[in-house]
């Protein structure tokens, strides 16, 4: 609280204080009339334009816990009609006591590294004060579920990596070919990184698994055009191109208009599915029917002369 992480928190101590807390507020109410101060809420009630008809079971509570001389405790709370409320933050079962703690943060956490400042924070504060808890919500488990999902994508992502790497080797059995067939897919991710970055949109659980279909379309346009590059005798990359290079571009484009339409989505992380799809299968069509024939093109002069 005092570090501005949360707004407000509920616990048992706040139901039930300590006992020489509740000694000094005894000291205060008996020297105030009962008779008086339901009266004072009566009228503060219809001031603010309530019935006070509607609150006669709060108004007998508060006979009953004005009519308290010595510290209370759970108890007396069950006496005063409180312990629906209790229950909802004390329960014994099993033997075992068990209390909640009850955390609103102070603003809300649409960011992974704002979340994970609150949790670490009110894992220290349960960890300095020697309490055996665990911090847990909605909050906290769609984010630890999002995180074990976008770490799961990630190892997804570098497996298939590592696939197509394979695959290519095996069809290629040859250091220069292979490298060339993986350009576009090396060189298009990382444009799409770049693009990513300068447009402000971060990977999350939603986002990530587009990794995969991104690097399989950049090998795939890369395997196409270095197997018709090598089957052509004649080494000409303008040749090859102009037989194979609408075609890619006409498929390529096709897959970017159906994922990117979802950049439009109002749904955030939608939209940045869109966005990175669109990115990232676009930076590997330029680098497969420009850098990559260019390459080409560098080598297959260099190998005539």
């Amino acid at each position: 609280l005092n570090e501005g992480l949360i707004s407000a928190w509920l616990s048992p101590v706040q139901l039930v204080p300590p006992a020489a807390e509740q000694r000094a507020a005894l000291e205060v109410l008996r020297g105030r009339d009962p008779a008086a101060l339901e009266a004072a809420f009566r009228s503060a009630l219809e001031e603010e334009g309530f019935d006070p008809a509607a609150f006669e079971t709060a108004f007998t509570t508060l006979r009953s816990i004005l009519r308290l001389r010595e510290p209370f405790g759970p108890g007396t709370y069950r006496e005063a009609g409180l312990g629906a409320e209790l229950d909802r933050l004390l329960r014994v079962q099993d033997g075992k006591a068990y209390a909640l703690i009850s955390v609103q943060p102070a603003g809300a956490l649409p960011r992974p590294e704002d979340q994970a400042r609150v949790f670490d924070a009110l894992d220290r504060a349960v960890a300095d004060a020697g309490v055996k808890a665990d911090v847990t919500g909605l909050n906290v488990v769609s984010a630890r579920n999002s995180a074990a999902l976008l770490e799961g994508f990630l190892k997804a992502s570098v497996l298939a990596a590592g696939m197509a790497v394979a695959l290519v080797a095996l069809l290629f059995r040859g250091l220069v070919p292979s490298a060339l067939a993986l350009l576009p897919m090396i060189v298009g991710t990382i444009w799409m990184a770049v693009i990513c970055d300068l447009a402000g949109i971060r990977l999350n659980f939603m986002n990530v698994g587009i990794l995969p279909m991104v690097l399989g379309t950049g090998v795939d346009m890369g395997i196409h055009v270095v197997c018709h590059f090598l089957d052509d005798r004649s080494r000409d990359v303008a040749a090859v191109m102009e037989r194979i290079g609408t075609s890619i571009l006409l498929a390529s484009l096709t897959t970017v208009a159906a994922f990117g339409t979802m950049a439009f989505s109002t749904n955030q992380g939608l939209a940045s599915i869109g966005i990175i799809s669109a990115a990232g299968m676009a930076s590997c069509l330029v680098a497969s029917l420009w850098t990559l024939p260019a390459v080409l093109e560098l080598l297959s002069r260099r190998g005539s002369r």
